[in-house]
């Protein structure tokens, strides 16, 4: 065989060898990450109530609203209210404030946002009732719901990376938190629906301009994506 057809057998070797390469890496990069289906912003709730039965004589806020701590929500009175005051038995604290001889006003214990308000003005309320819930937001997370199959779990853990995709288009990374399993693979389905929890790594921007249930797009990693690149390093350079 002569050395010019040797060069180009050679070459078309070399050629096919790493259109291969890079075929299979990028087959097992696109397996490295998952997109969610469904996805928003989430906070824990907190709840506003009374520890005395009474009559709302007001709500100072409606749902969607955003409250600072120690802000009053509603207002509460009662002839047991009345009672304890006269007999010295209550007395302004983080959760409410005496305002006058027979009526309490109920407070925020943190900044929140009004999710639900389940009173109006002039129910009777006991002293179990839920008033007002409210969601956090010091610390809101991320909710998406992936389709998974059971070796994902195995390249799921707490250090495993989410990029989430605001509706304006900036992004935020954020960790997986914790992971549970909402329902199992039917036949006809590929994947199973899980939950994933995510936690912000770094505060993403317009944080207040975005509430709980703001849609997000959600993409997680279930492997660091930049092995992506050391992959076809290291395969170049076992071919070379």
């Amino acid at each position: 065989m002569k050395l010019l057809s040797k060069l180009k057998l050679f070459f078309a070797l070399t050629i096919t060898i790493i259109i291969v390469s890079l075929l299979g890496l990028y087959l097992s990069y696109s397996l490295s990450h998952k997109d969610s289906f469904e996805a928003s912003i989430a906070a824990d709730t907190f709840q506003v109530g009374s520890t005395f039965a009474g009559t709302i004589t007001d709500i100072t806020v409606q749902e969607g609203d955003t409250v600072s701590i120690g802000q009053t929500v509603a207002t509460i009175q009662s002839p047991d209210i009345a009672e304890a005051i006269i007999e010295n038995r209550i007395s302004d604290n983080n959760s409410f404030k005496v305002t006058d001889d027979q009526t309490i006003a109920l407070l925020s214990s943190q900044p929140g946002t009004v999710r639900e308000i389940l009173f109006s003005r002039g129910s009777f309320v006991s002293s179990s009732d839920v008033i007002i819930k409210l969601d956090e937001i010091s610390d809101p997370y991320v909710e998406a719901i992936f389709k998974l199959l059971p070796p994902d779990y195995d390249r799921v853990t707490t250090s495993t990376k989410l990029v989430i995709t605001l509706p304006n288009n900036d992004t935020f990374e954020a960790e997986v938190d914790d992971i549970t399993i909402q329902r199992t693979q039917d036949e006809n389905e590929e994947g199973i629906d899980t939950l994933i929890k995510a936690i912000p790594t770094n505060t993403f921007s317009d944080q207040r301009k975005f509430p709980v249930g703001t849609p997000l797009k959600t993409r997680m990693f279930l492997q660091d994506e930049r092995s992506f690149i050391s992959n076809l390093k290291n395969r170049l350079t076992d071919i070379f």
